[in-house]
């Protein structure tokens, strides 16, 4: 996923490296990420949305080739991301979730959340044994 931010175009790359970046700009663990995010605390659960996503756009600029200059604040992130609309939050959450850490998705990392092609298969009905 990418993000057009004031004019220009940062890329997202979830994964460990902004698991790494985040935890070591709130010294914290990989495991404290999902109390960040689901804190009973509003403001809290939104500041670590906002700077997980930061760690993903300069671990995005790190990873592009060719690299792209990570010039962001988190100031000038925050600012932006409050004047979009919210389906723009709620596709940076999606696109998260969907994204991979150890082979599983981060939803099912840190939300026990199944796999989405898992949870249809689930669904469907089998047939009845004749």
């Amino acid at each position: 996923m990418n993000l057009k931010i004031n004019g220009k175009t940062y890329p997202l790359e979830w994964g460990m490296g902004a698991i790494e970046i985040y935890c070591d700009r709130n010294d914290c663990d990989i495991d404290d990420i999902d109390a960040h995010l689901l804190s009973p605390r509003k403001i809290d659960s939104m500041k670590a949305l906002y700077n997980l996503t930061l760690a993903a756009i300069e671990n995005g600029c790190e990873s592009a080739i060719p690299k792209v200059e990570f010039d962001l604040t988190i100031h000038i992130f925050r600012s932006w991301l409050d004047r979009q609309p919210q389906s723009v939050a709620d596709e940076i959450v999606s696109d998260w979730k969907k994204s991979f850490l150890f082979g599983k998705t981060v939803a099912e990392h840190f939300f026990g959340e199944l796999p989405e092609s898992t949870e249809t298969a689930s669904k469907k009905k089998r047939p009845s044994a004749k």
